[in-house]
């Protein structure tokens, strides 16, 4: 392992290709980490029984909790931990306006939106909390025959949304989030980020009708095309409008119709 690695990393998965090309190794194995890579259905279960092996401690890097920070270095390393501790908190401050907004477009879709340390080229990426399915569980218990829908679906709000703060997709969406947290090109670049990170992470897509429908639209924009997409909110719009005028001249026509009965 590499001198100064702590703790043995390991990320299991369906492939070899898979867990290698997870966002979640990409920082770890940049940096000269050693990570485990698991592909076999029963890894993960052997390794939630496991804890440490000769003082190290066994890290699914796939959950929260994981701080791939630098460590505090030189002789006062005291006083650089210090430092380092103020600039964590000076850059969550830089980031709240977007964390808490976002959280609020998420709701119970996530138990948290906070700032990542184990990102270098992925904008953002969603775990699993440190007690609960990992999405390489959740596919195994879902294919499972005697699988728990039911419980799957409860440990679905225990994810967090963890944001990269250097990439450039966050950094613009947070000053765009500033300056008018009601933009509607917010709100969508907001929801293709989030449902784009479940797919890398892993998971599947909470609204996959309505993720289709964002990337067409982006497509759209990309083509330079202006008539409208077939089944997108602003063509359904003057349909639903005109519904409504009929429902409404449909009312009006029976209460006269019972004003002269009466």
């Amino acid at each position: 392992m590499k001198d100064g690695q702590k703790s043995i990393y390991w990320i299991a998965g369906m492939s070899q290709q898979e867990v290698a090309h997870s966002p979640f190794a990409e920082k770890l194995v940049a940096e000269g980490y050693e990570v485990m890579y698991l592909t076999d259905v029963l890894d993960e279960y052997v390794m939630q029984q496991l804890t440490e092996f000769e003082d190290f401690k066994f890290v699914n890097i796939a959950k929260e909790d994981v701080d791939m920070s630098p460590e505090a270095e030189g002789e006062d390393k005291a006083a650089a931990a210090k430092a380092k501790k103020e600039a964590a908190k000076a850059l969550k401050e830089t980031f709240k306006p977007l964390t808490g907004w976002w959280k609020e477009q998420l709701g119970s879709k996530v138990a948290g939106v906070k700032l990542s340390t184990r990102l270098s080229s992925t904008p953002c990426v969603v775990v699993a909390s440190k007690w609960g399915q990992s999405a390489n569980m959740e596919r195994i218990l879902k294919a499972s025959a005697f699988g728990d829908q039911s419980k799957a679906a409860m440990m679905r709000g225990q994810r967090t949304l963890e944001l990269n703060p250097d990439h450039p997709l966050i950094v613009g969406l947070k000053d765009k989030v500033v300056s008018d947290k009601d933009d509607a090109a917010a709100k969508d670049t907001a929801a293709l980020l989030y449902e784009t990170a479940l797919l890398e992470s892993g998971f599947e897509s909470d609204d996959p009708k309505g993720f289709t429908q964002r990337m067409y639209e982006l497509i759209k924009g990309k083509l330079g095309v202006t008539a409208e997409l077939p089944g997108s909110s602003k063509q359904e719009e003057p349909a639903a409008a005109a519904a409504a005028e009929e429902d409404a001249a449909e009312d009006a026509a029976a209460d006269d119709t019972d004003k002269q009965e009466l």
